[in-house]
């Protein structure tokens, strides 16, 4: 038997690395828990518990409330939008990864994702965005997962922002349309 793992390992090292991240989103009367340790506890007190659920609760509750009210804002403006760009947003790329981005020309960004453990496709994807008129953050490495992407209307075009995993990063642009390519 091992016990030195590389899973022991990992466990060990949560806490300390995720100390800082804990300690902005949680609220202050979780602040001890985090920094004696006890969160990490592999059975946290009925009281630690009971208040985690509570916070899973409300974290839960905000999230579908952000939800609905991005969805009544997309279909407001869905039949504004460029089909692709509908398109894109539909078929979300969620758990897709960064095979590359790059910008050949000012107007043009061309991102290709390996989409083989996202949500609707199996196959790798070109998205080449036209009529870019800005792009804001820095382009995301290889190997970062795409979580979720939001879309609004633009002056003839519409703003595309993304956030991803593995570093968690923004990504935004502005465009006057997307292709989207099957490369497999």
């Amino acid at each position: 038997m091992k016990y030195f793992t590389k899973e022991w390992y990992e466990e060990a090292q949560m806490l300390s690395h995720w100390t800082p991240v804990l300690l902005r989103v949680l609220p202050p009367d979780f602040h001890p828990a985090v920094e004696d340790g006890t969160l990490a506890a592999v059975y946290p007190s009925e009281e630690i518990r009971t208040r985690a659920a509570r916070l899973q609760a409300a974290f839960d509750a905000r999230t579908d409330a952000l939800r609905a009210e991005y969805r009544d804002h997309f279909n407001a403006i869905r039949s504004s939008l460029p089909p692709n760009a509908v398109r894109l947003h539909e078929k979300s790329p969620h758990d897709a990864r960064i095979r590359s981005v790059g910008q050949p020309s000012p107007d043009t960004l061309i991102m290709e994702r390996d989409c083989s453990g996202a949500l609707f496709h199996d196959t790798d994807v070109r998205l080449t965005f036209t009529g870019v008129r800005w792009v804001e953050g820095a382009f995301p490495p290889p190997g970062s997962n795409w979580m979720t992407d939001e879309v609004f209307l633009a002056d003839g075009g519409f703003e595309f922002h993304m956030l991803f995993d593995f570093p968690v990063s923004e990504f935004t642009l502005s465009a006057a349309d997307v292709g989207i390519s099957f490369l497999r």
